[in-house]
């Protein structure tokens, strides 16, 4: 056993390995999670995903559905290191991925764009084709949980610290979204 190699996969081709080092790690989570499912169930992603947390005692998704609001300033990881990104990409059904409008305001690592896994999902398309669009009154939305998340978590990012580009901006919103 090799102490330093913390991850490996099994490729039924050599070929393989040039196909999967020309694709990003966003590429290759679309290419091979049709269906928007949780992948960090199982290693190797589980132990990603752990590093990545900082916690070895993560046994799958739903024990680090605490991240899934967690706000990640890309491209550089910064705000929280990764650990929402990363958990929305490996964890996209418990961070509500395929459900449009759902309980989590951050997206960004969702495969959610047009063709990727989540959006092309039977739950996502059952969802939109179900949605019926309510207008709400201020107060309605100040009790609704969903969009209190959403204010909470642009307000997160214009509170952390760094200086970070539309953070003035993002206090503004955030109280505009309220009021």
């Amino acid at each position: 056993s090799n102490p330093r190699v913390e991850y490996g996969i099994w490729l039924q081709n050599v070929a393989s390995i040039y196909d999967l080092d020309a694709l990003t790690l966003e590429e290759l989570v679309s290419q091979t999670n049709k269906n928007c499912e949780d992948m960090a169930n199982e290693v190797p992603l589980l132990n990603y995903l752990r590093d990545v947390l900082g916690n070895q005692s993560i046994t799958g998704c739903s024990d680090a559905v605490q991240y899934c609001n967690s706000l990640t300033k890309m491209p550089s990881y910064e705000l929280d290191g990764g650990m929402g990104y990363t958990t929305r990409m490996f964890c996209p059904e418990t961070c509500g991925c395929n459900i449009p409008g759902g309980e989590f305001a951050n997206i960004q690592g969702c495969p959610f764009n047009n063709g990727e896994p989540c959006r092309s999902s039977d739950v996502f398309r059952a969802y939109r084709q179900s949605a019926t669009c309510l207008e709400m009154t201020a107060e309605e939305l100040r009790n609704h949980t969903p969009w209190l998340k959403r204010i909470e978590a642009i307000r997160a990012y214009a509170e952390s610290d760094g200086d970070f580009e539309g953070k003035s901006e993002a206090w503004t919103l955030s109280q505009a979204m309220y009021d």
